[in-house]
């Protein structure tokens, strides 16, 4: 199936994701290998491809614009599926459309601790930021994201020292069925 004209190139998204996470599109541009002339111009190809703006530049470097609404999503994401689910069950029909989409929860921390939107991340991936006060959890009531998780190990051997203890936690938790 071929992708939509609308679809941005890798290029365009990985400057952009630069730009967030570097602060500025001449850092981004340093950063790929490029002149800052062809990074605004990638950029404006990107606002004309999506329709919006994507940055606004501000005396202390640039950020994605509201307007912007790009949606981070890290590629494979347990937390991320459970919370399409829980989206979809509230409003049937509805299809998750991101304009950037990041490869870790490093990535997509970082992406939001430099203001590019929010994010949904586990509570666990997010412990020291939250402690820190660089991130702010926001507690959201009659929405379900709850996912299963498994521990696995090889066969025929159990988990020893930290990673026994984090199952014996876990099924101390509420793990359903221990492992053999």
């Amino acid at each position: 199936m071929p992708l939509s004209p609308r679809t941005p190139d890798l290029a365009a998204l990985g400057l952009l994701l630069g730009v967030v996470e570097l602060g500025s599109p001449g850092r981004a541009a340093e950063a790929h290998g490029i002149s800052r002339p062809s990074a605004g111009s990638r950029i404006r190809y990107l606002e004309k491809l999506v329709g919006v703006p994507v940055l606004e530049r501000t005396p202390r470097g640039s950020r994605p614009t509201p307007a912007g609404a790009l949606i981070q999503r890290e590629t494979g994401s347990g937390t991320r599926t459970a919370f399409e689910r829980a989206l979809t069950a509230l409003t049937p029909g509805w299809q998750p459309v991101p304009l950037l989409e990041l490869s870790s929860t490093t990535a997509l921390k970082n992406a939001t601790v430099n203001g590019v939107g929010p994010a949904v991340l586990s509570s666990l991936a997010v412990q020291g930021e939250l402690s820190a006060g660089t991130l702010k959890s926001v507690t959201v009531t009659g929405f379900d994201v709850s996912r299963s998780l498994r521990a696995v190990w090889p066969k025929g051997q159990r988990p020893t020292g930290p990673a026994g203890a984090s199952y014996a936690v876990a099924h101390r938790a509420g793990a359903s069925r221990p492992g053999p």
